[in-house]
C-alpha cells in the first residue's frame, strides 16, 4: 500500500468508528446503555510527517506556523506512562 492509501484507509477507519458509535448509541439506549467515543486530539505518530495535501504549498511560511502550533499541542506516543500508552504504543512502532 502506499503512503496515500494508508492514509485514506485510516482516516476511512476513524470515521467509520463514528459511525458504528453513533448506531451503537442509537440502539442501545432503549436499554440505557450509553456508547461513549474517545477522540484524542493531535498525536505524533510516524504518518503526521509524510502527509501531503493537494493544493498546500508546503512552503509557505503559514502552512510552517500551523505545522508548528500542531506540534506544540500533539502528543507522542512515547511521550505517555508506558501504562497510559495503549493502542497508540503499538501503532507508532
Amino acid at each position: 500500500m502506499g503512503r496515500r492509501s494508508r492514509t485514506c484507509a485510516a482516516g476511512a477507519a476513524k470515521f467509520g468508528l463514528r459511525g458504528v458509535s453513533a448506531v451503537l448509541r442509537f440502539d442501545l439506549r432503549r436499554h440505557r446503555i450509553g456508547v461513549s467515543l474517545d477522540c484524542p486530539g493531535g498525536v505524533k505518530t510516524p504518518p503526521v510527517g509524510t502527509v501531503e495535501i493537494v493544493g498546500v504549498d508546503q512552503d509557505d511560511p503559514e502552512v510552517a506556523k500551523l505545522k508548528g502550533r500542531f506540534e506544540k499541542h500533539a502528543v507522542s506516543p512515547s511521550s505517555r506512562p508506558p501504562e497510559r500508552r495503549g493502542w497508540l504504543e503499538s501503532s507508532a512502532a
